[in-house]
């Protein structure tokens, strides 16, 4: 789920909605940068390569933020 939610929110940001869109994102975007990304590193995981599919998701989407334009 986790996964399936950074990716959404990655795509999202990266399709440059507009700004009534993006504002919505915005509580999403708090998340991830203030409970997810701290944390992830120190949660339980199954499967070997996920904590490190979310880091780079996590990495990703900050990218995607910091290479918006106001156009």
């Amino acid at each position: 789920v986790t996964i399936a939610f950074l990716s959404l929110i990655k795509t999202l940001v990266k399709g440059q909605l507009g700004s009534t869109q993006n504002k919505g994102l915005v509580p999403c975007v708090l998340l991830v940068l203030k409970e997810m990304l701290p944390t992830y590193h120190k949660w339980r995981y199954n499967t070997y390569g996920v904590r490190e599919r979310i880091g780079c998701l996590i990495l990703e989407l900050i990218h995607a933020i910091l290479n918006l334009s106001s156009e």
